[in-house]
């Protein structure tokens, strides 16, 4: 089995190369299909979440440090555990920075193309350390940076960016 090289310069540029390359296909999406980060676009990669459940979580984690909304048959609100709570978490707590909503949903898709970005870095290390090939983790990291669904998620108010991005965390040798 091939020893695994010392990360190096043309390591380090590489993966610059692959984050700078997933982010600006995500921002330039933005920018020219979705009115530089204020409007969702035209494309959808999966149904869009319960906006008005993910709204209360948010502001329930943004206000209160809890988690807070209407279970299902439920007859009021209540702490729940039906719905994911890492996407909630994350906008409850740009919220407290950020108060104003549709200020906080432009923020947060300009965040999603940071998270994407460093999404298909992760991979381009994963495929480094997974191959031993410099080759391989290249391509691997640019099939991700062009990936079009991974591309327009990151327009959504949805956790398909957040997941992608926990995912690419998994493999902890890097």
């Amino acid at each position: 089995m091939t020893p695994i090289r010392r990360f190096g310069a043309v390591d380090f540029v590489l993966f610059l190369c692959v984050v700078l390359l997933a982010a600006g296909v995500r921002a330039g999406y933005l920018m020219l299909n979705c009115d530089n980060g204020r409007a969702a676009g035209p494309l959808v990669v999966q149904d869009p979440a319960d906006q008005a459940e993910l709204r209360t979580l948010a502001h329930s984690v943004r206000d209160g440090n809890t988690f807070v909304s209407a279970a299902p048959l439920s007859s009021g609100p209540e702490q729940t555990a039906h719905a994911s709570p890492g996407y909630p978490w994350l906008l409850g707590l740009l919220g407290r920075v950020v108060p104003d909503e549709g200020r906080l949903d432009f923020i947060m898709r300009w965040t999603q193309c940071g998270l994407g970005g460093l999404t298909a870095g992760f991979y381009f290390l994963f495929a480094r350390r997974a191959f031993r090939s410099l080759g391989v983790a290249a391509l691997a990291g640019s099939l991700c940076a062009l990936n079009p669904f991974w591309v327009v998620n990151a327009a959504q108010i949805d956790d398909g960016v957040l997941i992608s991005f926990l995912v690419s965390l998994t493999p902890v040798s890097y």
